[in-house]
C-alpha cells in the first residue's frame, strides 16, 4: 500500500517555520500480482484458431485439353539473364529452327519475341488468340 516517511526529529532552523516535504513510495507489488493473474486469465481462456484443411480442386476427369503446336510458346529462364524459348514441341523447334535465346527486356528482349508470337496467332486464327 501507500507509504508516507516522516522524518524523526523536529528540527526548527532560525528564520521561520519552514513545511516539511513528506517522501511518499507506492508499493506496486499487488498491481504487479494483479496484472499476472490476469494475463493468465486471458492466456487460458482464449480460443486457439484450429488449423483448417485446403481444399485443393482437380480437374475433372475427362480427356486432356490438346494445344495446337503453332499456338505454344515455351519459356525456359537460364543463368546471366537469359531466356530459351521454343515455339510448338522441342524436337520440331529444333528441326525447324523456330527457338533461341533473347534477354527479359520488354524491348529487343522476350517482350518482342511474346507480341510476335501473339500477332502471329492472330493471323493465324479466326477468331484470334483468345480462341
Amino acid at each position: 500500500m501507500a507509504e508516507l516517511n516522516t522524518p524523526a526529529g523536529n528540527s526548527h532552523k532560525r528564520g521561520g517555520r519552514r513545511c516539511r516535504k513528506l517522501s511518499t513510495r507506492v508499493d506496486m507489488t499487488p498491481m504487479v500480482d494483479l496484472g499476472f493473474l490476469l494475463i493468465t486469465f486471458f492466456v487460458f481462456t482464449t480460443t486457439m484458431s484450429r488449423p483448417k484443411e485446403l481444399e485443393v480442386r482437380k480437374p475433372a476427369d475427362g480427356d486432356p485439353t490438346t494445344t495446337g503446336a503453332n499456338a505454344t510458346l515455351t519459356l525456359v529462364a537460364l543463368g546471366g539473364n537469359k531466356v530459351f524459348y521454343y515455339n510448338g514441341e522441342f524436337s520440331e523447334a529444333l528441326h525447324n529452327g523456330s527457338f533461341g535465346t533473347a534477354g527479359y527486356g520488354r524491348n529487343g528482349g522476350i517482350g518482342d519475341i511474346i507480341r510476335d508470337k501473339q500477332a502471329a496467332m492472330d493471323r493465324y486464327y479466326k477468331g484470334g488468340r483468345k480462341k
